[in-house]
């Protein structure tokens, strides 16, 4: 009962108080959900007509108004799955996608966490995390197995869907034990993400408008050197 109730809490903070600086937010909406792990959003960003985009991660299930979404549970695992909702100006839910991660290998290293969501000039939608495992998005699929092996590697991914929540595509990219950690959205559509593997080197991965990788970059092991790096680059965006 107590995670229950630090789940609430943690996404009625996020969801109120980002709603608050643009509007009275006279609708409180809860996200309700039960966790060994995590429950709660992460990120959320508008549109102009005020609807509010979020998203976040949960394991076993979690509940806004009348939907809920339902994680997988393998017999001895619990990973963490994604979600990403979009309400209406007065807190009404539109629609909630599912980002399920489930295994079809034998590993302890499952679970996926969607950390950002962003919109770009036309409108659509993208969240970016990072996952291990495979991961079910309206019936597509993607899968972080290394190949040749019987073990998942910690993948960054992006997810694009339009306004109305129809799903457009699905990427990732695989460097060792990475972990995401923020992404933007250029004036053409590309999205580009920058995080950092387990050894320390930090990553840049940019898509093409329609989903492909563009290019990828490895910056420096040197903190500083790869500081500069990442800092000239979004400048350059």
């Amino acid at each position: 009962m107590k995670k229950l109730l630090s789940s609430i809490a943690a996404t009625i903070a996020i969801v109120s108080i980002a709603s608050a600086q643009q509007y009275d937010f006279t609708a409180v909406t809860v996200a309700v959900g039960y966790s060994n792990y995590t429950n709660g959003g992460n990120s959320i960003t508008s549109d102009p007509s005020g609807a509010q985009y979020v998203c976040g991660s949960f394991t076993n299930f979690t509940t806004f108004g009348s939907t809920t979404l339902y994680g997988v549970v393998p017999a001895n695992n619990y990973p963490s799955c994604g979600y990403l909702v979009k309400y209406n100006k007065t807190g009404k839910l539109l629609w909630a996608k599912n980002l399920i991660c489930d295994t079809v290998k034998t590993s302890t290293r499952l679970g996926l966490r969607a950390k950002q969501v962003v919109r770009d000039d036309a409108g659509d939608i993208y969240v970016a995390g990072d996952y291990a495992g495979r991961m079910i998005v309206d019936g597509h699929t993607m899968n972080s197995v290394i190949s040749g092996t019987t073990s998942y590697t910690n993948n960054y991914f992006i997810i694009k869907f339009d306004k109305n929540g129809n799903f457009i595509y699905m990427s990732q990219y695989q460097p060792n034990g990475s972990s995401m950690n923020s992404m933007t959205v250029d004036h053409k559509g590309s999205a580009i993400v920058v995080g950092q593997d387990g050894y320390g080197l930090g990553y840049i991965w940019k898509l093409n408008p329609a989903g492909g990788t563009a290019w990828t970059s490895v910056c420096e092991k040197t903190i500083h050197r790869c500081a500069i790096k990442i800092n000239n680059f979004m400048q350059q965006v």
